[in-house]
């Protein structure tokens, strides 16, 4: 970003989309609070900073999908979902990108619960060494 954000203007245009979006995520419909204002587009321009209808309302598991290195596909999905007009094929694309994300989170638990897992085993591994 090469332009200032105006955070009285941000503010503004953060709490429209929560309004907007009834405070909840578009996309798994929680309300865990703080939720976020994220961006669907990279903002390229100030005007595409404040535009509403290019910013949806995430819950903070939802949006931290999109911090992740390989969040191209959920973006894809989400400016997918989020463009289609057709209520019955909205809810299928809403669906489907719920479905990727609740997988996205599985996985990245069963990654996390091994990692923990092993640091658990090493840790009783060197409380009985040194109770011996």
């Amino acid at each position: 970003m090469d332009f200032k954000i105006n955070k009285i203007k941000w503010d503004e245009t953060r709490l429209n989309v929560l309004i907007r979006d009834n405070r909840i995520c578009v996309i798994c419909r929680g309300s865990k609070k703080p939720l976020h204002a994220h961006h669907l587009y990279d903002k390229k321009k100030l005007e595409d900073y404040y535009n509403i209808n290019h910013i949806v309302t995430l819950c903070p598991g939802c949006h931290l999908q999109f911090s992740e290195p390989d969040h191209t596909k959920i973006r894809r999905l989400l400016i997918e979902f989020w463009n289609e007009k057709e209520f019955d094929k909205r809810e299928q694309r809403r669906e489907r990108l719920n479905n990727e994300i609740k997988e996205r989170k599985r996985k990245w638990y069963k990654e996390r619960k091994g990692y923990l897992d092993a640091i658990e085993r090493n840790k009783i591994k060197i409380e009985e060494e040194f109770v011996k």
